[in-house]
């Protein structure tokens, strides 16, 4: 039995493997139809209208972005490829192909009314010796994608690259983390690393957060290894600092809930838990009476 387990095993990485290798080949994305297109139920509140073929698994939510006067739908896939849809008739207005895979959600910006958004998209390769991750940052227009630029990072990355605007200096920056622990901070224009912590306790999968009180910016990084590793960054102009940093013994994946008056963490245990934002203090606990697997914010 056990080696009819590792042969079926071992067969399915076979098949896993030529799948990947395929999807390298550019073609592949020339091979897809842009849509395929359902007739509306009018006696159904919920029907199908299009749908759009990806090279393998969606796990990152599509985004709808204002560009140029017009909405397009970006979504993307397991196998890199990156579409840009119009979201009436579904028709695929071009495709785009980057290394390894996307997972986590993607982020935007439109700097100073400009007519073209900026897309910033976290991947990960899982190929041998590789293991590593990168945020791509693509100027999109209606037809196309150029590539500005991209920074390693070190770990595979499966949240959302956080974009915010920091009142000194009234500049864009990316709030980023890694499943080695890394955490980065960046110029979110260039691309420029200007501060990086290394292993604040772990894997990262939960989405970062950022708020801002009192006129200070903070970062709020959560773990998702056995000790559920909670940290706060002071972020400056052009680098940051730990403020704060609690165990809370628990796996968290998911995003913090936040304001200036609370931090709200939820863990795998079922256990929702409230922080102060300036010190990290405990106001108070709840623990359900049955483990719910937290995994998600709403």
């Amino acid at each position: 039995m056990r080696s009819q387990n590792l042969e079926a095993q071992t067969c399915r990485q076979k098949k896993k493997k030529a799948r990947i290798e395929k999807f390298d080949d550019e073609r592949e994305l020339k091979s897809l139809p842009d849509a395929t297109i359902f007739v509306k139920d009018i006696s159904s509140a919920l029907s199908k209208v299009w749908k759009v073929p990806l090279l393998m698994c969606v796990d990152s939510p599509p985004v709808i972005i204002d560009c140029i006067s017009k909405k397009i739908v970006i979504a993307t896939s397991q196998g890199g490829d990156l579409a840009c849809i119009e979201p009436i008739s579904g028709n695929a207005l071009f495709r785009f192909k980057l290394p390894g895979k996307i997972e986590g959600e993607l982020s935007y910006i439109v700097i100073n009314n400009q007519d073209e958004p900026i897309l910033f998209c976290p991947t990960y390769e899982t190929r041998r010796n590789k293991n590593r991750g990168c945020i791509y940052a693509l100027k999109l227009s209606t037809s196309n994608a150029v590539p500005m630029w991209k920074y390693e990072t070190n770990g595979e990355v499966k949240n959302k690259p956080i974009i915010f605007v920091h009142p000194k200096g009234n500049c864009y920056r990316i709030l980023t983390a890694c499943y080695s622990g890394f955490v980065s901070y960046l110029d979110a224009v260039t691309g420029e690393l200007l501060d990086r912590q290394d292993n604040i306790g772990g894997a990262i999968h939960a989405d970062p957060a950022v708020l801002t009180m009192d006129g200070c910016v903070k970062g709020i990084i959560a773990s998702c290894t056995w000790k559920g590793s909670v940290t706060c960054f002071n972020l400056h102009r052009n680098n940051m600092e730990i403020a704060w940093s609690i165990d809370l013994w628990t796996s968290i994946y998911a995003a913090p809930l936040y304001s200036n008056i609370c931090i709200i963490i939820c863990g795998v245990d079922g256990s929702i838990c409230s922080f102060l934002p300036k010190n990290g203090s405990k106001q108070w606990k709840i623990e359900t009476k049955k483990p719910s697997n937290i995994h998600t914010m709403l």
